[in-house]
C-alpha cells in the first residue's frame, strides 16, 4: 500500500516490527526512523486510512500535555486545499467554533513556529480530529427511513 500510494520507494522495507495492545485492540508498530519516506504523503495517507484500519501515531496514544481533558473537534482537512494556511484557518475556525480560542491561538502559534509541513501537521492533529471535507454532507445512503407520497 505504501509504495502504491508514493510514500516509499520500490526498495523499501520494513526492518522490524512491534505489537502492543491497548484495551483489547493488538497494535503493530513500524520505526521508520532512517527510512526514505515522503512524511507529507504518509501523514495524509494515515488519515484517508483511519477509519478503516485505526491507522495512528505513536504519539496518539501519549498524553503530549497540548489538549487536555477536551473532545478534539472534528476539522475538514483531508481533501482539502493543502496549504498550510488554509489548513490552519479549517482548524482555527472549527476550535474558535467549538469554544477553544486559547487554543486556536496557541495551535497557531505553535505552527508558525514550526520546522516543516509534516510538524505543522503534526501539530493540527493535536488540537482536531481530521476529517474529509464531505463530512457533513448527508448520507444518500443511510438506514434512515424515507416516506414519499405517490
Amino acid at each position: 500500500m505504501l509504495k502504491d500510494e508514493g510514500i516509499v520507494s520500490d526498495s523499501f522495507s520494513f526492518s522490524r516490527v512491534y505489537s502492543f495492545k491497548n484495551n483489547e485492540l493488538t497494535n503493530l508498530l513500524f520505526p521508520l526512523f532512517d527510512k526514505d519516506i515522503i512524511m507529507t504523503k504518509l501523514a495524509m495517507f494515515r488519515l484517508k486510512i483511519r477509519d478503516n484500519f485505526g491507522a495512528m501515531w505513536l504519539s496518539d496514544y501519549i498524553d503530549n500535555g497540548y489538549i487536555k481533558d477536551i473532545e478534539k473537534p472534528k476539522a475538514p482537512i483531508i481533501g482539502a486545499d493543502g496549504n498550510v494556511f488554509n489548513l490552519i484557518g479549517i482548524c482555527s475556525r472549527v476550535l474558535r467554533k467549538a469554544g477553544y480560542s486559547d487554543q486556536a491561538k496557541e495551535m497557531t502559534d505553535r505552527i508558525t513556529n514550526s520546522k516543516s509541513y509534516d510538524d505543522a501537521l503534526s501539530i493540527m492533529c493535536e488540537y482536531i480530529e481530521p476529517v474529509d471535507q464531505n463530512y457533513n454532507t448527508i448520507d444518500v445512503f443511510s438506514d434512515d427511513d424515507i416516506d414519499i407520497d405517490i
